[in-house]
């Protein structure tokens, strides 16, 4: 993948690895990081035609995965504080906040795939983010989890066969998680 802003990736996996390898709690050290991230980019850049909302997602979330790949740190944790994390600092609501998750979605499994790593736990802790990250945006928190799985599952289709089967099953499991997470709100 060709990164539009290759230092912002960098800043995101250094960072991030510094919290991971920390004693602090690594989904909210995750989701600050890339809270502040994400909207200090968006807000230098006036969402101009150079930097794009999913420009910023796409270099910050695959910088965030790096580093958790460097350091070896936990990915469902990283996964939920990464959709957290973009949740906030795009500070939006509405379907534009769904289109948010599901392009965070897609960037995570897209790089965890690439990265070797379990997709499962990346789909776990990108619907448990979106259902965190859900009530800040004002969304409703099924659909903030549809939102995840359907990037979850797009990138998937994108990335091959090999990938769908992998993820498909994920999906199926995080559906049953949701259930529960939904039930005990």
């Amino acid at each position: 993948m060709q990164f539009k802003h290759p230092g912002l990736m960098e800043k995101a996996k250094n960072l991030i690895m510094a919290a991971i390898t920390g004693p602090a709690n690594g989904v909210s050290m995750t989701a600050d990081i890339v809270t502040e991230i994400i909207a200090t980019t968006l807000k230098d850049s006036g969402l101009s035609v150079v930097f794009s909302v999913t420009e910023a997602i796409d270099d910050v979330v695959s910088g965030a995965i790096c580093g958790t790949f460097q350091v070896a740190g936990d990915l469902q944790q990283a996964a939920t504080g990464i959709m957290i994390g973009v949740i906030r600092g795009t500070k939006k609501t509405g379907t534009e906040s769904l289109e948010s998750i599901i392009h965070t979605a897609q960037v995570m499994i897209r790089e965890t795939a690439a990265g070797g790593g379990d997709l499962m736990a990346a789909t776990t802790g990108l619907v448990d983010g979106a259902i965190a990250g859900a009530i800040e945006a004002g969304l409703s928190s099924e659909d903030a989890a549809m939102a995840a799985a359907d990037g979850a599952l797009k990138a998937a289709g994108q990335a091959g066969t090999d990938i769908a089967d992998l993820v498909h099953p994920a999906v199926t499991n995080v559906a049953q998680h949701v259930k529960m997470v939904l039930n005990h709100k």
